[in-house]
């Protein structure tokens, strides 16, 4: 483990101060700031208990499995093991009237990722506007014609289409969430700040999320593919801490922005309960079309959320080809596979 930087041992849970990783085992668990599995490099060792890491990592894994894992594969992001999991991916081909589908190298495969675009946490508004009833979503889609063109001659098909692995914005905002405060952990320790994100970590259904966890509606490509930064706000006379979260910013990733905490000479801040308007979180202010800046890759996508209770297990996926979605091989009218 040369090759990834260390931060000092921190000797307790990040998450709830055990000194103990569990009944059996008295050395805590190190803590990866960005998970291993997206190329995270910067650890944080003994910082966490058994409970917070199966907890951390329940969040973690949907997003390794699912939303990121044509991405990591194609990337070829060795985890611990020093390998990819797979080496090919499954890809729809119609010839003759019929789909088929078939593995294809990851290579080639024509890679998609669908991530939430959120608006600003709501905590640092003034007086939050008056929300649409759309959610934004961005389609990056990093892939060649002519490599895909070959692989349809490779098997004698003119058209083709997948289907990317979902999202769940809530899972992803929890995710954003601990990495931000792993980091202003690692950089301040786990005492210099009053933590606000603890139950968004735990998944805690009735937290008011959207209030701490957003988007800063620019788009800035850095040298750096994963990129952290801590600073403080004003915020009615207390400290807030943020981070901002720059993920694979080379390939067009939306920027995010977490209130990681407030100032702990001050005193502690109220959450108030959960709103109505909070129950369909990440809704696009009325008075714009979309929160993406003009210069950001991808195209954008809007879609209509259900309550928050749904949200809690939303998973968001999209299909695309060079067939339109009703000819494509999860509607009804197309032929049988």
């Amino acid at each position: 483990m040369s090759d990834f930087e260390k931060y000092e041992p921190i000797r307790e849970c990040i998450y709830c101060g055990a000194t103990r990783y569990s009944a059996h085992r008295d050395r805590l668990g190190d803590e990866h700031i960005i998970p291993e599995h997206l190329g995270g490099r910067r650890v944080i060792p003994e910082a966490s208990c058994q409970r917070h890491e199966r907890i951390v990592n329940g969040a973690e894994t949907f997003l390794s499995n699912k939303t990121f894992e044509a991405l990591r594969i194609q990337l070829g992001i060795k985890t611990k093991r020093r390998r990819t999991a797979l080496k090919s991916l499954r890809m729809w081909f119609r010839a003759n009237g019929m789909w088929e589908k078939h593995k294809v190298p990851a290579k080639d495969y024509p890679l998609a990722v669908v991530l939430p675009v959120f608006p600003g946490p709501t905590i640092l508004e003034i007086e939050p506007p008056e929300q649409s009833n759309v959610c934004e979503f961005k389609s990056l889609e990093l892939w060649r014609p002519e490599v895909v063109d070959m692989v349809c001659r490779k098997h004698k098909a003119k058209d083709w289409y997948v289907r990317h692995k979902p999202t769940n914005p809530v899972v992803f905002a929890r995710f954003l969430a601990k990495l931000a405060h792993a980091y202003c952990c690692a950089e301040i320790g786990p005492h210099g700040f009053r933590p606000l994100l603890l139950p968004a970590i735990e998944g805690t259904p009735d937290f008011p999320i959207c209030r701490f966890v957003g988007g800063t509606g620019v788009y800035k490509r850095l040298d750096e593919r994963h990129a952290l930064e801590l600073a403080t706000i004003d915020w009615g006379g207390n400290k807030l801490w943020t981070v901002t979260v720059n993920l694979f910013n080379d390939l067009g990733f939306p920027e995010y922005l977490c209130v990681v905490g407030s100032d702990i000479d001050a005193p502690p801040i109220e959450i108030a309960p959960i709103t109505e308007e909070e129950r369909r979180p990440w809704r696009i202010p009325l008075d714009l079309k979309g929160i993406s800046p003009p210069n950001q890759p991808g195209r954008s996508v809007f879609v209509h959320p259900g309550n928050y209770e749904k949200w809690l297990d939303s998973q968001f996926s999209m299909g695309f080809g060079n067939v339109q979605p009703e000819d494509s091989p999860y509607s009804s009218s197309a032929p049988p596979a």
